[in-house]
């Protein structure tokens, strides 16, 4: 007997998320990606990322990663070292890509110990690792919007409440923040900034609020 704990869910497609990553840093090694893809097994949206990842290096000849899986619980002890020891084994790695960016916090140092010429790309936008992108130890994070997650959330479940038939796309969309655009989510970042607020007002119409 299968039990369901959850009638429906908002689909957030980090399936996208994983692409983009490996699209990025293809970009950046101009085509001879050799990567450090950091993970952590467990939730769910891993799996999608990371299907994701391997979707898109099909597309790349000339790319190869190595997969380091850290459990949460672990990122404060394990992370440095596993890094530290890849980078000194391999100095032909050229980038780092991190499914969760709070692990940035233990993977920068790890970088500057061994002195490696490394990009780091990154999903999340919490804001302290957009504060690394604007000082430069982090090339490129992907945010997403809690505030305008928690709208569409809202926009679900009143959708229900109705007798309305459940979002099959909430429209969540995804911002890469680079040295270019960093700047907009504050100094220091600020949670949920940068993304404007032109959805504010659009759940606010689409609610007859306004």
């Amino acid at each position: 007997m299968v039990k369901q704990y959850a009638d429906y869910d908002v689909p957030i497609d980090y399936f996208k998320a994983g692409q983009l990553l490996v699209d990025w840093a293809v970009v950046q090694t101009e085509g001879h990606l050799n990567a450090l893809v950091l993970i952590s097994t467990g939730p769910l949206s891993t799996d999608s990322m990371m299907a994701g990842i391997e979707h898109e290096l099909t597309k790349c000849d000339d790319c190869q990663t190595k997969v380091i899986n850290v459990p949460v619980v672990d990122w404060g002890t394990r992370i440095t070292p596993n890094v530290q020891s890849a980078l000194l084994a391999d100095p032909s790695v050229n980038y780092i890509i991190i499914i969760y960016d709070s692990m940035a916090q233990f993977v920068v140092p790890a970088v500057t110990i061994t002195g490696a010429e490394v990009g780091i790309d990154a999903f999340n936008g919490t804001p302290f690792v957009l504060g690394l992108v604007q000082q430069g130890q982090v090339e490129m994070d992907i945010g997403e919007n809690l505030d305008w997650i928690g709208h569409a959330i809202m926009d679900a479940e009143m959708r229900l409440l109705c007798g309305l038939p459940p979002v099959e796309n909430p429209k969540i969309p995804f911002y890469i923040f680079d040295q270019h655009n960093a700047k907009d989510a504050g100094t220091p970042p600020e949670l949920s900034k940068g993304y404007g607020d032109a959805y504010i007002d659009g759940y606010a119409k689409l609610w007859m609020l306004k």
